[in-house]
Parts: C-alpha cells; structure tokens; sequence
C-alpha cells in the first residue's frame, strides 16, 4: 500500500504491507525506494521510526526541520509546541 502527503515544502511518501506476494524475484523495499526516487536529486530517507509502525516517535507536522540522509538524522528547527 501507498499513502501520499504534500505541502508546499516536502513530499512525504509512505509505504505499509510490503510484502513480497509470490516466489518472483523482486527489488527489497529499499532497492525499490533508491530505483525510484535516486534519481530525483533530493534527500531520500528511509526506516525512520515513524508512521504506521508499533514502535513509533512524534514528528510534528508543519514545522522546518532539516534531514542529513548521509548521516541519518532529522534535526528539528523549531519547536511543535505552542505557548
């Protein structure tokens, strides 16, 4: 399954139930994410812990935040709190 979110800012695709259905060869999830979107010239960032998962983290929505894909790390640049 393929789930979609857009802003002005980001694009936000997820992927649930990846399971291979037969015994036909097949791209992994990862190989299929870099064969897809690798040649697009944005950071492409995958197994965060967040979304439809059981163990999962808060992202605030709506807030600039920074992703090194090298690295990894999702730097948060504001708060998701109001005062």
């Amino acid at each position: 399954n393929y789930s979609s979110d857009n802003n002005n800012l980001t694009q936000t695709i997820s992927f649930t139930d990846c399971i291979q259905k037969s015994d036909a060869a097949t791209l992994n999830i990862r190989e299929c994410i870099h064969d897809r979107l690798g040649n697009l010239g944005i950071p492409v960032y995958y197994g965060a812990p967040f979304g439809h998962i059981s163990d999962q983290c808060v992202i605030p929505y709506g807030i600039q935040a920074r992703i090194d894909a090298d690295r990894m790390e999702m730097t948060f640049l504001e708060s998701g709190l109001q005062r």
